[in-house]
Order: structure tokens, then C-alpha cells, then sequence
């Protein structure tokens, strides 16, 4: 009787250490907001796996198998539910493979892996000196990204009347 009370317990405490530690599950739901130089992810952990998640947040490469050793952003958020991380710095026409990743005890869970491709840049010539200005798109308006930088002898100014600052602020 002692062998088998002495089993059953060895039984259960294997059985609860194993259900114990799980990876999380976590998946990419959208992408929004995709321009030539950013886009915001948004990743849900729908899963903890039997352990608080620690961290989350998204990595990406230009190759398949993005890592956290990767480009990551850690979104510093913790438990289950959605988040959102943003991409900054991406480059024009430009193929990128993502995955949302979640980091509990029992080690990093990767989502499936989403390729993305950022568009060209859309531009705004000035006829006067044909200079290009790289646009945004903000719901239906369209926005310069980047100051003026039309010179004209008279009535153009710089930020503080400083010439230094026109490769930085433009011209007004």
C-alpha cells in the first residue's frame, strides 16, 4: 500500500511539474499603418502556457526565421491579451519577415511567420526647383514628411536666422 500511495504521488507531482512549464502561444492579428519606413503590429498571446509571460513584443529580419537576435521590439508588456509594436527604421520596397514572440519560464514562443513589404515612398515635387519631398498618408490627407527647403534671396528665412539649421528644419 505504501509502494503504490508512494506512486501515485510521484505520478502527480511528475504530471503537475510537466503541465507546469509550457510554452505561450502567440499570434499576429494585423498590420496597420504600413508606409516606407514603419508599420505598427498588432499580436495577441492567447495562451500563457501554464506560466506568467514575462515579456512580449515582435522581431524581424529581411530573411525567414526572424529571432529576438533579430531586430525586436520588447513591448515590456506582460501577461496575456493584445498588443501593439511598432517598426520604425524599415527600409523602402523592401520584404520583411515578422513574428510576434512571448517569453514565459518556459523559454521564447514564436507566432507563425508574416512577410510584409513596405511600399515606395510617394513624393511631392516642387516645380519651382524641382525638389522631391517624400509625403505620408494620415487617413485621407496627405502630409509633407519633410520642411521646405525652396531658397529665394528675399523673404527666406531659417530656424533661429542660423544657416546651420537648414539641412535639419528648412527653410520658412
Amino acid at each position: 500500500m505504501k509502494k503504490l500511495l508512494c506512486l501515485v504521488i510521484c505520478a502527480w507531482a511528475f504530471h503537475a511539474c510537466f503541465d507546469r512549464f509550457q510554452p505561450a502561444t502567440v499570434q499576429i492579428e494585423t498590420v496597420d499603418h504600413l508606409t516606407h519606413s514603419s508599420a505598427v503590429i498588432t499580436c495577441t498571446v492567447t495562451d500563457e502556457g501554464n506560466e506568467f509571460v514575462d515579456r512580449k513584443g515582435i522581431c524581424w529580419s529581411t530573411t525567414p526565421g526572424p529571432t529576438l537576435r533579430d531586430h525586436s521590439s520588447d513591448r515590456g508588456k506582460q501577461g496575456s491579451g493584445t498588443y501593439q509594436s511598432p517598426l520604425f527604421g524599415l527600409r523602402p520596397n523592401t520584404i520583411y519577415f515578422i513574428r510576434a514572440c512571448a517569453i514565459n519560464s518556459a523559454g521564447t514562443s514564436y507566432s507563425k511567420e508574416l512577410q510584409i513589404k513596405t511600399p515606395e515612398p510617394e513624393y511631392l515635387t516642387d516645380s519651382r526647383d524641382n525638389h522631391q519631398y517624400i509625403t505620408v498618408k494620415i487617413g485621407q490627407q496627405v502630409w509633407m514628411a519633410e520642411n521646405l527647403s525652396w531658397f529665394q534671396k528675399e523673404g527666406s528665412w531659417y530656424y533661429l536666422n542660423d544657416s546651420l539649421h537648414y539641412a535639419k528644419r528648412g527653410r520658412l
